[in-house]
C-alpha cells in the first residue's frame, strides 16, 4: 500500500466516518489481532484490514439503505391507505413502485416527453399568445431571457395531437373554441 492510500484511510477513520462505521472498523480489526496474533507486531496487512473493513462497512450500509426504503414504504403504504381506502392493494403498488422504486427498479413507466396536463396547458397558452401576438412584450422579453428559443422547446414538448391541433388553428382551419375544446379534451383537463 502507498503512502497516499493510507493517508486517505486515516482521514476517513479520524475524520468523516460515523459512529456506526468506526463500530465496524473496530470489530475488523479485532478479528484481525485474534486470527493473526501478529497486531501490534509488524506483520500487521494494512491492506487486509482495509479490505475486510470496507466489505462489512458495504454490508452494513447496504443493510441500512434497505431498512430505510422498507420503512419509507411502509409509510408510503400506510399513507396512501389512510388517504385513499378505495385503491386495491394492486393500485397501491403501484403507486409505491412509483413513488418509492426498488434499487434498480425502473419506476413509473413514462413517456420522456409526458408532462402533468396544468404545465402543459400553461404552456400551450404561452405559445399560442405569442403566436398570434397577443403576448405582452415584457412576458416575451421575460420567457426568452429565461428560456432562450423557447418557443421551439415548446413546440418540441408538446405531444403530436397537441401540435396539430395548433397548427389547424394558427392556419386558421378551426377557430379558437373549438381549438381550446379539442386542447381539454386532449390533456383531460375540464375548465
Amino acid at each position: 500500500m502507498d503512502r497516499d492510500q493510507l493517508f486517505v484511510i486515516l482521514d476517513f477513520i479520524l475524520n468523516k466516518a460515523t459512529h456506526e462505521e468506526l463500530q465496524v472498523i473496530q470489530e475488523a480489526l479485532k478479528r484481525r489481532e485474534k486470527s493473526s496474533g501478529l497486531f501490534g507486531n509488524f506483520g500487521i496487512h494494512p491492506k487486509d484490514i482495509a479490505n475486510e473493513a470496507a466489505q462489512q462497512m458495504s454490508a452494513s450500509m447496504s443493510y441500512s439503505i434497505d431498512s430505510i426504503r422498507q420503512m419509507v414504504r411502509q409509510f408510503v403504504a400506510e399513507m396512501i391507505q389512510k388517504e385513499a381506502p378505495e385503491l386495491n392493494q394492486k393500485q397501491v403498488e403501484e403507486l409505491l413502485n412509483a413513488w418509492v422504486p426498488e434499487p434498480g427498479g425502473k419506476g413509473p413507466e413514462k413517456q420522456q416527453d409526458e408532462m402533468p396536463p396544468d404545465l402543459l396547458l400553461q404552456m400551450i397558452r404561452q405559445f399560442l399568445a405569442y403566436s398570434t401576438d397577443s403576448m405582452a412584450p415584457s412576458e416575451v422579453m421575460s420567457l426568452f431571457e429565461e428560456i432562450p428559443g423557447w418557443p421551439d422547446k415548446y413546440w418540441q414538448r408538446f405531444p403530436e395531437r397537441i401540435r396539430q391541433i395548433i397548427s389547424l388553428y394558427l392556419k386558421g382551419k378551426i377557430d379558437d373554441e373549438t381549438c381550446w375544446e379539442h386542447i381539454m379534451v386532449d390533456l383531460d383537463i375540464s375548465e
